[in-house]
């Protein structure tokens, strides 16, 4: 409970809360989380949540850290790392319906990942490359080879189906 106490004395408006409310300020902060939550889960303005939330908080970093003139090596990595990741997660809201089938709690997971690995000072984002990112086969990506042969596959793959399709059609 103290680290709460900690966490919620960063945020000025939980102070604020405690002070004219004599609510405490973690609980406060717990009451906030827990409502986040719930209208993820439950309302259709959970993905509209998430998205804001997965891009404000590193849109400030980048932000500041394009404004350097020698910007760090680790925060330009951090940065890059995230938004290939919030990329990947933003380019699956276009299958959300089907992976909401599988995964119930998608928008809450990609929630707390964003909020994990988008702020520099979790180093989340250094876990999400040495645990997933690193392990891409180099060979998918340092040539084109890799990208063309899938894509090449993919067209056969899409061409036969629409060969069967009309095949079908005409009978």
């Amino acid at each position: 409970m103290e680290d709460i106490k900690n966490i919620s004395s960063k945020f000025p408006i939980l102070n604020k809360i405690e002070r004219d409310l004599k609510i405490p300020k973690e609980y406060a902060l717990l009451a906030s989380v827990l409502l986040v939550i719930i209208l993820i889960m439950s309302t259709p303005i959970g993905p509209i949540i998430t998205s804001l939330i997965g891009v404000i908080i590193p849109l400030r970093e980048t932000l500041l850290v394009l404004k350097q003139v020698n910007p760090n090596k680790d925060e330009i990595r951090h940065l890059l790392i995230f938004w290939v990741t919030f990329g990947l997660l933003t380019s699956l809201d276009a299958y959300s319906r089907f992976i909401v089938s599988f995964i119930p709690m998608f928008y809450t997971l990609k929630f707390f990942l964003l909020l994990y690995i988008g702020p520099s000072r979790f180093r989340g984002s250094k876990v999400v490359y040495d645990v997933i990112i690193s392990k891409i086969p180099e060979r998918w990506y340092i040539n084109d080879n890799g990208i063309n042969s899938a894509l090449s596959k993919a067209d056969a793959v899409a061409k036969e189906a629409a060969k069967k399709i009309q095949e079908k059609k005409h009978e």
